[in-house]
């Protein structure tokens, strides 16, 4: 999955984000699709601005929550990305 290193994820207009008790609860309202984040998910997901490239996210992942298995959070973050783009709540720019 290192191809996905340099995107650049970015929540998709329209997504609506709502932080209810230490979660984030998302809605697709063009799919009708609903989602629930915990607190890791979270995370990733307001740092998916369209500036910081997977890299930064993954990097930024293993110094905030003191992590010491890289590759798994290597793998973790990328397929957690890939999932939400998947199901219509972030994009990938170049």
């Amino acid at each position: 999955m290192e191809w996905i290193y340099s995107k650049k994820p970015k929540v998709v207009e329209g997504i609506i984000a709502i932080e209810e008790e230490g979660k984030m609860k998302l809605f697709n309202p063009t799919t009708g699709k609903k989602h629930v984040l915990n607190t890791t998910g979270k995370y990733i997901f307001q740092l998916c601005d369209g500036e910081k490239t997977v890299e930064d996210i993954w990097k930024l992942v293993v110094r905030d929550f003191n992590c010491s298995n890289i590759k798994k959070v290597k793998e973790d973050v990328c397929r957690f990305l890939y999932l939400l783009a998947k199901r219509g709540y972030i994009e990938f720019k170049e």
